[in-house]
């Protein structure tokens, strides 16, 4: 069961325990919609998509954040901030190009940087998060089992 820090509120939420709000689509060639699903069981999205391990890189702080956006202007604006320990599992849903993440070997972490985001199921319902692939455990064979996140089509009214 992973868990999940509400930064701002101090909570803690097991993810495992609440009920999901996902947007799962079909993933590579031809894929054109995606839908939201009301409920969302975590056992389903486990077994249905590979295993993201967040991983503190030996040092540094102990809480590995995610973010709702893969770029840098978003980090500032919002609300709720989810954090994960090391070594805790959530689905991995697709992959992405976002800003460039590097590891600080000054606090004795490995070194490390990427520009892949992975975005996660593990956060409470109808929150998108991403976490960067420089904080997971072997990034490069998770990356090779992702398929590129795609976005939904607007419906014609």
């Amino acid at each position: 069961m992973s868990r999940i820090q509400n930064m701002e509120m101090g909570k803690t939420i097991a993810a495992a325990g609440s009920a999901l709000t996902l947007a799962i689509g079909a993933h590579g060639v031809g894929a054109s919609n995606v839908e939201a699903s009301p409920v969302h069981d975590p056992a389903t999205a486990a077994a249905n998509h590979p295993t993201l391990v967040f991983d503190d890189l030996g040092g540094g702080y102990p809480d590995i954040f995610v973010y709702p956006s893969v770029s840098a202007k978003s980090i500032g604006n919002w609300p709720e901030h989810y954090a994960f320990a090391d070594g805790d599992p959530v689905p991995a849903l697709c992959k992405k190009l976002g800003r460039l993440v590097r590891s600080d070997p000054s606090v004795g972490e490995r070194k490390r940087e990427s520009r892949w985001w992975i975005k996660i199921d593990g956060i409470p319902s109808g929150v998108t998060e991403y976490a960067t692939a420089t904080y997971v455990e072997k990034p490069k064979t998770l990356l090779h089992k992702l398929h590129a996140c795609v976005r939904a089509k607007k419906q014609a009214s």
